[in-house]
């Protein structure tokens, strides 16, 4: 996966989100620096909202995820899988509605791969 940085949440979009959602969860560029701080950000806020890229692995759905930032010094990208999100164990913290904004989080079919 290439490293194609994150779309840009603009301040006035977050605003209004907040204003519309109480409760609601943002995480910026600047806070994403590994799947655990992400959470944390995310924290127990009942709405989730992500603006950003996503891919989807059908060989491994696990490996399915969102790009959250992209670390300049490293060339690294920092996703949140689906994979990070199992590990995590949520539970009681898990958030009662998740808005993504994303590419390829919408498939309703999965197309077969001759390998």
């Amino acid at each position: 996966m290439s490293a194609t940085p994150p779309l840009q949440l603009t301040a006035v979009a977050q605003a209004l989100f907040k204003r519309a959602v109480v409760g609601s969860a943002f995480v910026t560029e600047r806070s994403a620096d590994s799947p655990a701080s992400i959470l944390r950000e995310l924290g127990d806020a009942p709405v989730w909202q992500f603006w950003t890229h996503g891919h989807f692995d059908q060989r491994d759905v696990t490996r399915s995820g969102l790009q959250l930032a992209v670390v300049p010094r490293m060339v690294a990208v920092v996703e949140l899988t689906v994979g990070d999100l199992l590990g995590a164990q949520l539970g009681e913290r898990a958030p009662e509605l998740v808005v993504l904004s994303a590419c390829e989080t919408g498939f309703q079919t999965l197309q077969r791969t001759t390998s």
